[in-house]
Formats: C-alpha cells, structure tokens, sequence
C-alpha cells in the first residue's frame, strides 16, 4: 500500500482538502456488517474526532473486498500533531493509519 504519512500546513487552524482511496480485503466471511465509518481523531485525544461519516452497504454472499474512494473537504485541523484514521465494520477496527499534520517551514 502506498501512503503519504505526513501532511503540511502552512498555517494553524489548517482547513484540509485531500482525498482517500483503499481496497479493503475482507478475511472475515462471517461477519455479517451493515455499517462501515471513517474517523480522524488526534491519536493523543481519541475522543476528540475531529471528523467522521458513516454509511450503510449491503454485503453480498461471495464479498471479499471493498475500494473506498472518498473525499475530506474542509476539515479542520487545530494544530500540527499526530494523527489517526479508523475505518471500521459496526463498531470493529478494521484498518487504521496514523499520519502527521506539519507546519510547512
């Protein structure tokens, strides 16, 4: 998987305007979920999201992955930090990437 891990600023507050793609492999043919959510919360203050959505899928007999394209237009970044982005089925974990917010010197 290719990412960037480090997003610059320059300056603070920051609003944000990037986009995400990912394939989702799906291990757990079981699992039988009907929500699927992105978060983005400073990974010092996990209570404080700073950004969420959540949407409803219907997952067929045979699912083994699922590509996500979304955008994140104008979230707000108070200061520079580290940073994590949850996607999860229901309420479990499926992926999670930490990335750093910088000032740009």
């Amino acid at each position: 998987m290719d990412t960037f891990d480090t997003i610059s600023a320059t300056k603070f507050p920051w609003r944000a305007y990037f986009y995400m793609a990912a394939k989702i492999i799906n291990d757990d043919q079981t699992g039988d979920y009907e929500k699927i959510s992105i978060k983005i919360f400073p990974s010092s203050k996990p209570d404080d999201v700073i950004f969420k959505t959540s949407g409803t899928f219907a997952k067929s007999k045979d699912f083994t992955s699922l590509n996500i394209v979304t955008g994140f237009k104008g979230m707000i970044f108070n200061s520079p930090g580290d940073y994590i982005l949850t996607i999860c089925f229901d309420d479990t974990v499926i992926a999670e990437l930490p990335f750093k917010v910088a000032l740009k010197k």
